[in-house]
């Protein structure tokens, strides 16, 4: 089990995470799945599509407690493209008995990291409407 920690301090526990390519939004992207167990589909896809979310993404090797200060976790920045999220069946050896195998429904959830140029075109936009928002207040409101 693994523990990761979104960029508002939310901490989910799953099953593993691993990195693939995959081809979304017209390029091949690297990517983050995410294998959870006891969560509700609904709550993930509020979560992970909420880019603010997935900016920062921080994975842990463990499951680890609330407070994650004192641990080290490996950061994942720009993970802010939803993917996709599957329901599947998955076949995994049981956690107390490494001979034994169970079924368990399984959510995972694939996040593409957005590209450079992408996010230097975010940054502008930002830029400007803040610059706008200046000028209207130097014109009293005019735009």
């Amino acid at each position: 089990m693994k523990s990761i920690k979104l960029k508002s301090g939310k901490i989910l526990d799953c099953i593993s995470v691993f990195g693939k390519k995959l081809f979304t939004e017209g390029s091949e992207r690297d990517c983050l799945i995410f294998n959870f167990k006891d969560s509700s589909a609904d709550e993930l896809l509020k979560l992970f599509k909420d880019t603010n979310e997935t900016d920062e993404i921080t994975i842990y090797s463990s499951v680890v407690p609330t407070n994650t200060d004192d641990i080290d976790g490996c950061i994942y920045y720009d993970y802010s493209i939803f993917v996709n999220l599957e329901i599947k069946k998955e076949i995994i050896q049981k956690e107390d008995n490494q001979n034994e195998e169970e079924s368990i429904s399984m959510i995972s959830v694939a996040m593409g990291q957005i590209s450079y140029s992408e996010k230097l075109e975010k940054e502008r936009n930002t830029q400007l409407d803040n610059l706008s928002e200046v000028i209207a207040d130097i014109l009293g409101g005019a735009l």
